[in-house]
């Protein structure tokens, strides 16, 4: 009995050692952006204002998957855009519903109606009061040309130069 004891024991000991050992597919805390849920933002906002960038996608879109990937996977690109803004993903086809400025639409409605998307993926960039920022930034954006724009918001240069100037000066 007590050698069955032992080998249980034992056996349980050097499986902890090897799970200890082994590689996760957890990502590092600090890698890439943080999404919340539109309505979350929404809660948040109430009480810690912030810019919002939202990635306005769909379930089929090729590029929208390849700009998760290489564009919002950067731990440089998270770390920036979660400390500056909410980052929602909204998806373009969905009829769920949210509460945009005291009105229940659909995520579908929102994108399309009130946005004008009509292409993916969809970058929309808005104040804190959830005004448009710029018109919806189409296409896929790469790391480089991502930053550029969310830097432009985040610093509030929008306030005094226009993108190309800014994109000349920095």
């Amino acid at each position: 009995m007590k050698a069955i004891k032992y080998i249980v024991a034992l056996s349980l000991l050097l499986g902890l050692a090897y799970a200890g050992t082994q590689e996760t597919d957890a990502k590092p805390k600090d890698s890439g952006i943080k999404w919340i849920t539109f309505e979350e933002m929404v809660k948040l906002q109430k009480t810690k204002p912030r810019k919002i960038v939202l990635d306005v996608y769909t379930d089929w879109c090729g590029w929208c998957k390849v700009m998760d990937q290489k564009t919002f996977s950067k731990p440089s690109i998270g770390k920036y855009v979660n400390k500056k803004f909410y980052a929602v993903k909204l998806n373009a086809e969905s009829q769920e519903k949210v509460l945009y400025k005291g009105e229940v639409i659909s995520c579908a409605e929102l994108a399309g109606r009130v946005w004008g998307v009509s292409g993916y993926p969809t970058t929309v960039y808005l104040n804190e009061n959830m005004d448009l920022l710029t018109q919806p930034v189409s296409g896929y954006l790469d790391t480089t040309q991502f930053n550029k724009i969310v830097h432009y918001f985040g610093e509030d240069a929008y306030k005094t130069k226009t993108f190309d100037n800014y994109t000349v000066t920095e």
